[in-house]
């Protein structure tokens, strides 16, 4: 009697990727990945106030409107 196990058992070629990549480490290329996406949304969020900010702005100076190219 053969008991089915739910784990797959990896086929040739990532055998073959995990002895060629020593190197790799899934988990660690999962937090890089999720620490860049916090970097990410951060940056967006920075962005996102800065416009209502640049918009708020009634009277803009002239060197303002010099840099932004108006």
């Amino acid at each position: 009697m053969t008991v089915r196990s739910d784990v797959r058992s990896p086929d040739l070629f990532e055998r073959l990727m995990e002895r060629l990549m020593v190197w790799h480490d899934p988990a660690a290329e999962m937090r890089r990945v999720a620490r860049y996406e916090g970097t990410r949304q951060r940056a967006i969020a920075a962005r996102r106030r800065s416009e209502v900010v640049l918009k708020s702005y009634g009277a803009e100076s002239r060197a303002v409107i010099r840099r932004r190219g108006k």
